[in-house]
């Protein structure tokens, strides 16, 4: 698979696009100098130079250190609710598929009124009923995601489950457990990782949409939706503040958005020769 994928062009070139945030969130620390929360008014809207890459805000905090340190918020924030809708949504799909009856009308139940919001208002409600903060905001975020992937993994259990070798297994005595966790999990993994990488970018533009408006993560925590939303009012007179931290956002969300294409070329049996 690996061999088949860096012969995919588009997954090397969403790799390479991805290889510039994620280098940049490890090695915040030593590219930058500057402290991202320190405030110098005699700085303040100070265009990009030697001393300032991408300029200053209206308070004269470095941008581009801001820039760097939000991109650590905004990836792990997107990262763990990513993690929390994956784990979730399986436990969830997977009673649903392999249980059936009851439990699946009940789970499907709450998988429908979940799917009848769309993601962003969903995420909205959420925050609202939680109320702001980087916890709350994964959370959300999660739980906007997690139907999507319940209703995957029903599908893909409910499709392995009437295979030939889940009922050689019960037939030499396998527990149900055994059955679900060892042989019909495992093979429902490939349509998981691709959603994964698809929701990525997603769930990075959720969260700044969110802090944009003002009720995602604190607002002493820089993200990338943030600075856009403290440069919106000096659009025409500080574009920098805004366009640094939008171009962040739209490298990261090309990168997997192309690497989810390449891998789900490369994870497709009837693409395998």
């Amino acid at each position: 698979m690996i061999r088949r994928l860096l012969r995919n062009r588009s997954a090397v070139v969403g790799m390479a696009l991805l290889s510039i945030p994620m280098l940049a969130a490890a090695l915040t620390p030593v590219l930058t100098t500057a402290n991202p929360y320190t405030t110098n008014m005699t700085r303040q809207l100070t265009p990009p130079g030697r001393q300032h890459p991408f300029g200053t805000d209206q308070f004269g905090r470095d941008v581009y250190s801001r820039v760097l340190w939000g991109s650590r918020t905004s990836l792990a924030v997107a990262a763990a609710s990513l993690l929390l809708a994956l784990t979730s949504g399986t436990l969830m799909g997977a009673a649903a598929g392999y249980f059936g009856g009851m439990v699946d009308d009940s789970l499907n139940r709450v998988i429908d009124l979940l799917m009848a919001f769309p993601m962003m208002m969903l995420a909205i409600i959420a925050v609202g009923v939680l109320g702001a903060g980087l916890l709350n905001v994964i959370v959300a975020l999660g739980v906007s995601m997690l139907p999507r992937f319940a209703r995957v993994v029903r599908g893909e259990v409910l499709a392995i489950k009437a295979r030939h070798f889940v009922e050689a297994a019960r037939a030499v005595g396998a527990g149900e457990g055994r059955i679900l966790w060892r042989h019909i999990l495992p093979n429902s993994f490939n349509p998981l990782i691709v959603m994964a990488t698809v929701y990525m970018p997603y769930t990075i533009l959720v969260e700044s949409s969110l802090s944009f408006l003002g009720i995602g993560v604190s607002p002493d925590v820089p993200t990338w939706g943030l600075i856009i939303a403290d440069g919106r009012g000096f659009i025409q007179l500080a574009p920098w503040i805004s366009t640094f931290p939008g171009i962040a956002i739209t490298v990261t969300s090309m990168g997997f958005n192309l690497f989810g294409d390449g891998l789900r070329d490369a994870l497709d049996p009837r693409l395998k020769i």
